[in-house]
């Protein structure tokens, strides 16, 4: 049956390719690859040779591994946000690991994965040495990336049971504490694939059926939108482009201090630039200072029904939680390998986070922005709050500095406090100006 299924699958795709500019198209994509592949043994064999003291063929191979799993795990939401969809409802006379199989399998039957596996067999035919290593690596890695990402999907697109949402937490601190181990992980070798590929096909399994299905609404064809503020973030270009973009960018700053620190024992002249970026700082400046210019749709939801502010900051904070979570799992770990200082980097990452959220919602309040295209020259939030929330983090900076510094965290809990307290007896002022600055044609 899994086999006719695939026949099917692979008869469609050939099908597809009858009109003369998708053939053509596919070609030149079919060369792309292996030249590309072609290219990269050649480089690899060079390596070998000791035509280069800057990178080994050990590290490079490492390097094009990683880039296919983040590209591969990117695919999610770039260009936009692809939903997962189950092949078969529950109900159909499937056992639970034909499901999964059915599910699993269709995935991989898409031009992408053919245009990889074809630049994976290019690299490992010109490859003089390790040729299977790379081409059973490099497969895992693909496969492996997929795989996590249908596990973030899960918790996104379908609502589960209780052990479902456990075993993704699970997931997630796993996704955290590799950060911990990222210059062990980067030395990949296959065996370790082998190992985590069988980890992440278990917990798929086990996700896969924690899905609570209402039958009733697979027969009437209705579609439950679960996790709805995710998706708002997700099926938002204006505002997931500068996230996504953030991150990367805060990625690369902090490891380049980490080699920094770690090469010279000392990032005294960067340690402004290193608390800038190991706080939630990016967030806020790129999209949350201007939380209803972003999602302009909400806030006039909101307002035509309540009116209320209170329920402005409840649904802010659910579209905040999950850019949040990524920011924590990257900046902690760090911060961890970084510092050998738990006590500063727990106060300062979460007094810094509660100063950044609330007054993230009186920059939104008082200087909100329209947002036409994604990257615009006037910028995306309130260059005065950017300024101040800069500043904020600058000084909170200073608890590196001496003990007696640490009776600034009460302090910048008393000025968030009145941050939203102060948006509140702002509101019903400025709501007018808020409507007609992110809906204005």
């Amino acid at each position: 049956m899994i086999a006719y299924f695939l026949y099917l699958k692979f008869k469609i795709g050939l099908l597809s390719l009858k009109k003369p500019w998708s053939l053509f198209i596919t070609v030149i994509l079919l060369l792309i690859s292996w030249w590309y592949g072609m290219i990269l043994a050649k480089f690899v064999d060079k390596l070998n040779s000791g035509a280069s003291e800057l990178f080994s063929a050990g590290e490079v191979t490492n390097y094009v591994l990683w880039a296919l799993g983040i590209i591969t795990l990117g695919r999610m939401i770039i260009p936009s946000y692809k939903p997962q969809q189950n092949i078969f409802p529950c109900y159909y006379p499937l056992s639970r690991i034909q499901h999964y199989i059915f599910s699993l399998t269709n995935d991989f039957f898409t031009p992408y994965f053919f245009y990889i596996l074809l630049f994976l067999v290019s690299g490992s035919y010109y490859l003089e040495t390790g040729k299977m290593a790379f081409f059973f690596s490099g497969l895992f890695v693909i496969i492996s990336a997929h795989i996590l990402r249908r596990l973030i999907q899960y918790n996104i697109d379908f609502k589960l049971k209780k052990n479902g949402y456990i075993l993704f937490s699970v997931i997630l601190a796993a996704m955290g504490g590799m950060l911990f181990f990222l210059p062990v992980l980067i030395n990949y070798t296959w065996p370790k694939g082998v190992l985590v590929l069988v980890t992440l096909l278990v917990f798929g399994y086990l996700i896969d059926g924690a899905i609570i299905e209402n039958r009733k609404s697979e027969y009437l064809n209705q579609s439950k939108h679960y996790n709805s503020y995710i998706k708002l973030i997700f099926n938002n270009a204006k505002a997931r482009l500068p996230l996504i973009v953030g991150v990367i960018f805060k990625v690369v700053v902090l490891l380049i201090l980490r080699i920094k620190i770690t090469r010279d024992g000392s990032a005294d002249g960067l340690m402004l630039i290193f608390w800038m970026f190991a706080s939630p700082l990016i967030t806020f400046t790129y999209v949350f200072n201007n939380i209803w210019g972003f999602w302009p749709d909400l806030w006039l939801n909101i307002e035509t029904h309540t009116g209320r502010f209170l329920d402005f900051i409840k649904q802010g904070l659910r579209l905040l939680i999950f850019p949040l979570i990524i920011d924590m799992l990257v900046s902690i770990p760090i911060l961890f390998i970084t510092l050998d200082d738990p006590k500063l980097i727990l106060s300062f990452y979460f007094t810094s986070m509660f100063y950044l959220v609330s007054f993230s919602f009186l920059w939104s309040l008082i200087g909100p922005k329209q947002i036409v295209k994604t990257f615009q020259f006037k910028g995306s939030t309130s260059i005065v709050g950017s300024m101040i929330s800069i500043v904020g983090i600058f000084l909170l900076g200073t608890l590196k500095i001496n003990i007696w510094f640490y009776l600034l965290i009460p302090l910048y809990v008393v000025i968030s406090v009145l941050a939203i307290y102060l948006s509140f007896i702002l509101y019903n002022e400025k709501k007018y100006k808020v409507t007609e600055t992110i809906t204005k044609k």
